[in-house]
């Protein structure tokens, strides 16, 4: 009788190695607020989460309608729409939800400010090879800039300098 032969007689499969396991937990960043910060994000929102997530700043938390009445989409989205993309934007940790009754009420996790600089970040990165003055030159060379928007520009330079010791 061959080794698996008996090993079959036992009630055991050859085939089969047991191995101890050994699980390893990430440490996943905590907010006191339960936002997720940007830099902890693998994803930069696409353009129809960012709409949702607007709304949802704009209202602070909400129902799928209160979400649906906020946007500032004309014509309004759609109900199961914006359902199936608030569970998705749940799992990217875009947003979280809460039970009142038989209603979820969702909210953001991630902060405006930082979701507009991860997409800049993005975007420099993406279409700029990360350089911040290739994306300024473009965004000067191609927009028609007024007198106002140019000093503030200057000035806002001017006080970076400031503060970064340079002048």
């Amino acid at each position: 009788m061959d080794r698996m032969a008996a090993d079959r007689l036992r009630g055991g499969n050859p085939r089969v190695n047991v191995l101890p396991l050994t699980v390893i937990t990430p440490i996943r960043y905590r907010d006191p607020m339960g936002r997720t910060p940007i830099s902890h994000l693998n994803v930069v929102p696409t353009q129809g989460e960012l709409l949702i997530l607007q709304a949802i700043w704009k209202i602070g938390e909400g129902t799928i309608d209160q979400i649906v009445a906020a946007s500032e989409q004309h014509p309004s989205p759609n109900y199961k729409t914006t359902q199936a993309m608030l569970r998705i934007m749940e799992q990217k940790n875009l947003v979280a939800h809460r039970t009142e009754g038989r209603a979820f009420i969702y909210r953001p996790k991630v902060d405006r400010d930082k979701v507009n600089r991860g997409t800049i970040r993005s975007l420099l990165a993406r279409n700029f090879g990360g350089s911040r003055t290739e994306l300024l030159i473009n965004l000067i060379e191609d927009e028609t800039l007024s007198e106002g928007e140019l000093k503030d520009l200057e000035e806002l330079i001017r006080r970076y300098r400031r503060e970064m010791g340079g002048e």
